[in-house]
């Protein structure tokens, strides 16, 4: 019975509404074949010998991080549309969370890795952009603005470089910013020690 129930749910392919907090597409039903593999799973659980529930949860398991992989696909997708780059990040982020929900079903899933590449590259490339912004708008801030836009930078340079890690000129970026936030938290320091009061 769960067995029969669990496949059904599993072999769940419309689209639905997305959630309040999801992007407004309509997205493939990942609640629904999850529901499905998690009843799959509990039928195994009950008889571990079944050969046949065993091969209907790994097919789950396979639906499952299909649909969750062409989630993240359609994220990837719409992200170039989306103006704020705030909203750009968070979207890629929803991407990256479903694909290694993917892999957690599939750990060997070829799409998925594919399509994590592409997010991180992505996320990579938004975050050097937005390091490279702010270190430029630094040189002309008054102090207190720098050392706030140079902090900012060095954590988009060091999220890059965690995502790619390969790309060499990520750790010299951030550790210029680095080196230039210092001076300016020291410069902050000597003014702060001159100031009256």
């Amino acid at each position: 019975m769960l067995d029969e129930e669990g496949t059904r749910k599993t072999l769940a392919n419309q689209m639905v509404m997305p959630a309040p907090n999801e992007p407004m597409m309509m997205r493939p039903d990942v609640k629904q074949i999850q529901e499905g593999v998690n009843m799959l799973e509990d039928a195994t659980a009950l008889k571990p010998d079944d050969k046949q529930i065993a091969e209907h949860l790994k097919q789950g398991r396979e639906r499952l991080a299909n649909a969750l992989t062409l989630q993240a696909q359609m994220y990837l997708a719409i992200e170039p549309r989306i103006p704020r780059v705030d909203d750009k990040l968070g979207i890629l982020r929803m991407a990256m969370e479903n694909v290694e929900k993917a892999l957690e079903q599939k750990p060997d899933h070829q799409q998925a890795k594919q399509v994590m590449e592409q997010v991180k590259q992505r996320l990579a490339q938004l975050h050097e952009q937005q390091g490279d912004q702010l270190d430029q708008r630094s040189e002309n801030a008054p102090l207190e603005q720098q050392a706030q836009d140079l902090s900012t930078a060095l954590d988009h340079f060091q999220q890059a470089s965690g995502l790619q890690p390969q790309q060499q000129q990520l750790p010299q970026k951030a550790k210029k910013t680095q080196e230039k936030l210092e001076q300016a938290l020291e410069q902050l320091g000597d003014k702060l020690m001159k100031s009256p009061g």
